[in-house]
């Protein structure tokens, strides 16, 4: 008797011990893992994790919690061949199955592991006002700051689209007429007089110099401390845009996504309204690159150390990627970007991967966006038979630390203006501008080991593009 309380009185305190010393620890670590967003490497580590632990199980299966059995082992006895009984000591079930401390461990941290990314986190940042599908209530008057490689027309009331030597400022008001429903740029009613298109009225194309512009950004802006406002956002547009598209689309973009007034801006380069100038669109591109890094320097210095969002959309990432690489960080100074938005870019895989890691540089954090049912990046395939960026099922072109989000959401025809346009990237764009952080939740979201992906995820239509080999 008292060897066997002897014996119960030292496993109590073995345990005890083990708790002291291994799950205190673990518990302390594993509390700052679920301080971490879920993103797609965490939850890669997730999938790991559920294997381990499936492992754990199979091998262990303890019918005492961790495996520490308290049952004592029975003594058997049996005969030698001299005939002198001998007594052997037979370990009890539990002790049988018992896992070793290291599986005990193993499996202490992968649950807990996996519980990480579902538990509350005390220090998220509350959520952002959701983007939901709505008309607008009444007409807003909406302006939007910009520059440009354009020429303007003689009148100075408009910009062609031919080249300029230098970069032109000003500001546009742009109407958001009531009845607009949330991601369009309006429609004009085919069996009503109703007509809900944004539109730039005579007279609301500001030009300023290139002081002035900036002394009317630094008087507009919206609070440099507020979350919500103390930010600003540039849009940088794609081929077959005229200047007048390009400022429709920055005030959809900036109303939808609650950017306050004048702190949407946009760069216009001197793209031509016309699809069949494709090639005339790749070469002004490249040659806008001056004026685009000219404009985005005036708005750091404009900023007054609010944050400075991207998005480039389509072939507008061209420029911006060189203009990027270009562009010197020194050793302990502020990254000048917050956000980088690639939307559908219409970029060669190769030389993304070339240049691409340039974005980790000068910007917090780096999203590319593609879908497989962009149909004008597909043609664009077609015609440089190499696989462009933003075009695909699955990332085409993988960087360590910059995203890749794959919309499987139908969108109308071609399906190129996707971000702008459906709910759940608005939402997670808009997510990203005020908390630095993703919001993925939901059904419709699906964690990879690295990337997402949203919608659904087997195409049901049609779907324009695939990767080439390569």
């Amino acid at each position: 008797m008292a060897t066997k309380k002897v014996r119960s009185t030292a496993r109590d305190m073995s345990i005890s011990v083990w708790s002291t010393v291994t799950v205190k620890p673990i518990h302390r670590m594993c509390w700052g893992i679920s301080q971490l967003t879920c993103s797609p490497g965490m939850c890669g580590i997730r999938y790991a994790a559920n294997a381990t632990l499936s492992q754990v199980y199979r091998k262990s299966k303890p019918s005492f919690p961790l495996g520490l059995a308290r049952n004592s082992p029975t003594r058997k006895s049996r005969s030698t061949r001299s005939g002198v009984s001998e007594h052997r000591m037979t370990p009890s079930l539990d002790q049988t199955n018992r896992p070793s401390m290291k599986r005990a461990v193993a499996l202490i941290v992968v649950s807990l592991l996996l519980a990480s990314c579902a538990m509350p986190d005390a220090h998220r940042p509350p959520p952002v006002p959701e983007v939901k599908a709505a008309y607008t209530d009444k007409e807003v008057k909406y302006p939007v700051l910009y520059g440009t490689s354009r020429m303007p027309n003689s009148a100075k009331t408009a910009y062609l689209d031919e080249r300029a030597a230098r970069v032109h400022y000003g500001r546009v008001i742009v109407t958001i007429p009531k009845g607009r429903l949330t991601g369009s740029l309006g429609e004009q009613g085919v069996f009503s007089t109703r007509d809900t298109r944004l539109a730039i009225a005579d007279g609301n194309i500001e030009l300023h110099s290139q002081d002035s512009f900036m002394a009317l950004a630094k008087s507009q802006l919206g609070a440099a401390g507020d979350p919500e406002s103390g930010y600003l956002l540039v849009f940088i547009h794609g081929y077959n845009n005229s200047f007048e598209d390009a400022a429709l689309r920055a005030a959809q973009l900036g109303f939808d996504l609650h950017v306050p007034p004048n702190n949407m801006m946009f760069f216009s380069w001197a793209a031509n309204k016309n699809y069949r100038k494709y090639t005339h669109d790749e070469a002004t591109a490249d040659a806008s690159e001056i004026h685009l890094e000219a404009f985005l320097k005036t708005v750091r210095a404009t900023a007054g150390g609010r944050k400075i969002h991207i998005i480039a959309h389509s072939m507008g990432n061209r420029p911006l990627l060189r203009v990027i690489s270009r562009m010197q960080v020194l050793p302990g100074e502020k990254k000048p970007f917050g956000q980088i938005i690639l939307a559908a870019p219409d970029v060669d895989r190769d030389v993304f991967m070339h240049y691409g890691q340039n974005y980790l540089k000068v910007a917090e954090r780096t999203t590319v966006y593609l879908s497989p049912f962009d149909f004008a990046l597909q043609l664009s395939q077609d015609v440089h038979f190499y696989p462009r960026v933003g075009c695909g099922d699955k990332p085409q072109a993988e960087i360590k630390d910059i995203e890749n989000v794959v919309s499987f959401i139908p969108e109308d025809f071609p399906s190129h203006t996707y971000v702008a346009s459906t709910l759940p990237l608005l939402n997670d764009v808009k997510n990203l501008f005020v908390n630095g952080k993703p919001a993925r939740q939901g059904a419709a979201w699906k964690a990879h080991p690295t990337y997402w992906t949203v919608g659904q995820t087997r195409p049901l239509v049609r779907s324009s593009c695939s990767a080439l080999p390569g």
